[in-house]
């Protein structure tokens, strides 16, 4: 008797035959901890992932350069008050 995800499997594979261009695909990488994908599911699909460590890192110096472009912004609009109130001042 088969199992319930190889009859789905089959039942997929009645409504979506393979092509003449199939190739198996090759098996997932992150497949640890059962969270990957079944190899029938991901024909032509690349995995894309990154370390926690790198994701840290970009995340990192995207709120540092916000941080700069803020402080940037805040000197940038204070010198044009200063220097809208210097032209007022001159105009007097």
């Amino acid at each position: 008797m088969k199992d319930k995800s190889q009859s789905i499997q089959d039942s997929y594979r009645k409504k979506f035959p393979k092509g003449k261009d199939w190739r198996e695909p090759t098996p997932n990488p992150f497949t640890e901890g059962g969270s990957g994908i079944s190899s029938g599911s991901y024909h032509n699909m690349k995995v894309i992932a990154i370390s926690m460590d790198k994701h840290n890192k970009i995340v990192n110096e995207l709120e540092r350069e916000i941080e700069e472009l803020t402080t940037e912004l805040y000197y940038c609009r204070r010198n044009r008050k200063i220097e809208d109130v210097i032209k007022k001042l001159n105009e007097i």
